[in-house]
């Protein structure tokens, strides 16, 4: 970041999933939600949005406070995730 320039969008963390086969009501069921339940509350986090697909694949966009260090939300998010 240049000086005297501020951030203008917040930093975000993306985790993606497949579950092969699945319908998007069967991914959205048995992989996003409980990775969101894992990964809501997570230090500076604003909000999640998630997506899941009839092929299979689920993608979770996590947005932060602007400011935040995009390393440390991602380690914070992969701890979360790994619990689920």
């Amino acid at each position: 970041m240049s000086p005297g320039f501020a951030e203008i969008a917040p930093p975000v963390i993306n985790v993606t999933g497949q579950y092969p086969g699945a319908s998007a009501e069967v991914v959205a069921a048995t992989v996003a939600t409980p990775l969101e339940q894992q990964i809501n509350g997570v230090e500076r986090m604003i909000y999640m949005q998630s997506t899941s697909t009839g092929s299979g694949t689920m993608n979770l966009t996590v947005t932060f406070e602007i400011g935040t260090n995009p390393d440390q939300n991602a380690i914070n998010v992969n701890n979360r995730v790994q619990r689920a």
